[in-house]
């Protein structure tokens, strides 16, 4: 790459429902501004996504602060998934002639259903697939709750069964909200371990690290500082807590940029390049289209056996006259009628659309 040529680093955010992907991307880009509060405050707010948050003002009463311009893309509905599909935000880093790209997903465990989380994998591979390469793969975490290494131990496995193994090592915990476990993974690293270690027990080809690729960091400031922004008045001890909060945050973040990127001594991470990616998921794609044509076909040899067997034995009756047998002097094939269509035809599986054969 020249000098002059902005390097583009691709960035996949994949977590658990309510974990708080779209706050952390504002709040990313802004922490990468500034390392201190008061100064944060005298800056620009960068918004790149709509954001909803509560914050307790300084009599106790909860306000809701909405920042940023309306997307359809975002549902701002308290219990509700948020993210209804994948979606990019790019910022640059102008003095390093860099431009991130941070791809927002949808969601899993998603409030829709597992059949949602599912569609949702497909969007975010047929996605993917529109790129070269991709520097990282963000699984954000809370670290007080054990039961998203569910959808971790989920996630891991769809990108297994899509990605090649290599791209393990561009795997990256960031873990959110962590001001109440001191800026530690909490309770969540040991399930994270254990599910690690028998993946890694039963294929050869999977090495995820866990100890350098995790970052702790904390949203709440970022909405703090929002409200703070907006005039609202907070309590001084939540306003000390989210001075420390913020220069914490920040750091993480910094060093989460300088481990993808590589800064002084620190090499940077290989980015998975895609392309053959692609192509194992074109692979994929066709032998899902073509098990129904070839269980049909399958089917049919099934049954020519049979049809010609009892053909055989009909033959094969002594009690025939010469007429008789002449009648049959044929072998029976059973053929599929094809039908060309002038273009690609839709079909609905709704049960209120369809017949169920039993």
């Amino acid at each position: 790459m020249s000098a002059t040529e902005t390097q583009d680093v691709n960035i996949l955010l994949l977590g658990e429902t309510g974990v708080g992907k779209s706050t952390f991307i504002n709040a990313f880009v802004n922490y990468l501004q500034t390392e201190d509060f008061e100064n944060a405050l005298t800056k620009d707010a960068i918004i790149l996504i709509p954001t909803l948050a509560t914050v307790m003002d300084a009599e106790g009463s909860l306000i809701e602060i909405r920042e940023g311009t309306a997307d359809d893309n975002e549902v701002q509905e308290v219990g509700a998934s948020a993210t209804q599909d994948v979606k990019t935000y790019v910022f640059p880093i102008p003095e390093k002639n860099i431009l991130i790209r941070l791809i927002d997903s949808p969601g899993m465990g998603d409030t829709r259903g597992l059949d949602v989380d599912n569609d949702n994998c497909e969007h975010i591979f047929t996605y993917l697939s529109q790129l070269k390469e991709l520097h990282g793969i963000c699984f954000l975490m809370k670290p007080t709750n054990t039961r998203s290494t569910v959808f971790f131990e989920y996630c891991l496995k769809q990108i297994l069964s899509r990605l090649d193994s290599s791209a393990c090592a561009n795997i990256i915990f960031v873990f959110t909200n962590t001001r109440g476990t001191d800026y530690t993974p909490g309770d969540t690293l040991p399930c994270l371990q254990k599910i690690i270690n028998e993946l890694e027990a039963n294929s050869s080809h999977v090495k995820i690290p866990l100890k350098q690729n995790i970052f702790c960091l904390d949203n709440e400031p970022f909405k703090t500082w929002i409200a703070v922004r907006k005039g609202h008045q907070v309590k001084d001890r939540l306003l000390k807590g989210c001075r420390e909060s913020w220069d914490v945050s920040s750091k993480e973040c910094k060093r989460l940029f300088a481990y993808i990127l590589g800064e002084n001594e620190n090499f940077p991470l290989q980015p998975h390049q895609l392309q053959t990616t692609t192509s194992v998921n074109e692979a994929r794609r066709l032998i899902l289209q073509l098990s129904k044509p070839s269980a049909d076909i399958s089917q049919l040899i099934d049954d020519n056996i049979r049809t010609l067997g009892k053909h055989k034995y009909d033959l094969n009756q002594e009690n025939q006259s010469l007429n008789e047998l002449k009648s049959k002097l044929y072998i029976p094939v059973m053929n599929i009628e094809t039908e060309k269509l002038t273009e690609p035809r839709t079909v609905c599986t709704s049960s209120s659309c369809m017949d169920v054969i039993t």
